[in-house]
């Protein structure tokens, strides 16, 4: 678990449906190399958007602009470009909690840094919600089972002869319920599998016997009875009312059995 074929652990994560709530820091960045005093208000606009990554519109910039913090969820970039309105600023980005990225246009590093500070002094962290992931070497606990499909003698299976054989194909068809019953060996004259919902008659001479215990677990749906005899499987099924019945080991043999003899022309 959690190998590749060679054995050798996994090193990627796995996305899972889950998700958790994380606190995230605002990314708070210095655009040092930006002089605005040469700058028409056109270059302006596109400097915002070429800043924002296209995620501010040009329209939200005038000559009179000193900081960009749009109201709109999906604009979460803000960006101050008169440092002197730094307190202004703040205070608007910390009405809008969909903004987590901050940009401050001076060359000064300790103006920046002191505007930095406050920022992290006045802003609280944005919550994000975010999947949660496994990492692929953990591995997974095993949910399959798997079947060899073979080939079963049919004169051994019509004198009951491969029943412990023929007990997983029998627990598919009454619905795969539960884990799949196993036998040691020989064939009990009955077996009442609660867990299963289904039960098989091996011996017709117990049917008594059966019925009786079958009267006391309803939650019982599918019965197996093995007899050779036509009305006798139709007598047992009708004291059986409610069931859903197949008989043994004809309806196994009728299902699989591939038509040699038809003509050809």
């Amino acid at each position: 678990m959690g190998t590749n074929i060679n054995g050798e652990k996994l090193s990627d994560e796995y996305i899972t449906s889950g998700k958790e709530v994380i606190a995230k820091k605002r990314s708070i960045i210095q655009l040092p190399f930006i002089d605005l005093s040469i700058l028409s208000l056109q270059d302006k606009k596109k400097l915002v958007q070429l800043i924002s990554r296209n995620i501010l519109p040009g329209k939200l910039v005038t000559d009179e602009t000193a900081f960009v913090v749009s109201d709109d969820p999906k604009h979460t970039v803000s960006i101050l470009i008169d440092t002197t309105r730094a307190e202004e600023w703040i205070s608007k980005v910390r009405e809008s909690d969909h903004i987590d990225e901050l940009f401050v246009i001076t060359k000064d590093k300790k103006l920046f840094n002191q505007i930095k500070k406050k920022v992290n002094e006045t802003l609280s962290p944005i919550e994000q919600v975010i999947p949660i992931k496994r990492p692929m070497s953990a591995g997974f606990k095993a949910n399959a089972i798997f079947f060899k499909l073979g080939f079963l003698d049919k004169t051994k299976i019509s004198l009951g002869m491969q029943f412990k054989e023929l007990l997983s194909t029998l627990w598919m068809k009454a619905g795969a319920i539960g884990k799949c019953p196993t036998i040691d060996a020989g064939v009990p004259d009955m077996l009442i599998l609660l867990e299963n919902k289904m039960a098989i008659l091996n011996d017709e001479n117990r049917f008594g016997a059966f019925a009786e215990k079958l009267a006391q677990h309803p939650e019982i749906e599918v019965v197996y009875l093995v007899t050779d005899y036509e009305s006798s499987f139709v007598s047992m099924t009708q004291a059986l009312e409610g069931k859903i019945t197949y008989q043994l080991y004809r309806d196994y043999l009728d299902n699989f059995r591939i038509n040699a003899g038809r003509n050809s022309r």
